[in-house]
């Protein structure tokens, strides 16, 4: 089962390949980055990042594919950062991320990618809820979900981490 390739006036949504591995270590590795993002101590070292980037690609040839993106903008085909979503346990209830690398936010790509993923989901996956949790303190992730007109819940405990996070969901229009 293949990950389609998402479109969007800049940007290409789509699975990811070897040449991307360097950069996806490279932002699992630098502590800056991941200081919000809810990965294992061991997922950020270059052997877990390595190990977790191996994952992602084998699942793309499963039943199962994890929806893990790569961001590209259309004219290079570079990897700027990553967006996906997770199914939660409730059905049609997913958790979405976005992620993009130093010197690339601030131009409006997570926006841009995180909408076309959420309309890919919304159309797709039958979602009825799309769920963005964050660290409190992550306001970068917090003015996309505002952007995205996502609805602010409060404070949360992550369902599967167990961690205080903030919640904000998408609904089907």
């Amino acid at each position: 089962m293949t990950v389609p390739v998402l479109h969007t006036e800049r940007l290409f949504l789509r699975e990811m390949q070897p040449k991307d591995k360097e950069p996806f270590i490279n932002f699992m590795t630098n502590r800056a980055c991941t200081r919000y993002l809810m990965f294992t101590d061991e997922q950020k070292t270059r052997k877990g990042a390595r190990r977790l980037f191996d994952y992602i690609l084998n699942s793309y040839l499963s039943n199962e594919p994890v929806l893990a993106l790569t961001v590209a903008l259309k004219d290079r085909n570079e990897m700027i950062g990553s967006v996906g979503a997770s199914p939660l346990e409730t059905q049609g209830v997913y958790e979405c991320y976005y992620s993009l690398f130093p010197g690339m936010t601030g131009h409006g790509y997570a926006t841009e990618a995180t909408r076309r993923l959420l309309q890919y989901l919304f159309q797709n996956k039958n979602a009825a809820e799309i769920r963005a949790y964050m660290h409190p303190k992550n306001k970068a992730s917090q003015r996309v979900a505002q952007r995205l007109a996502m609805e602010y819940k409060g404070l949360h405990k992550h369902p599967v981490f167990q961690n205080d996070g903030l919640l904000y969901v998408s609904y089907p229009d």
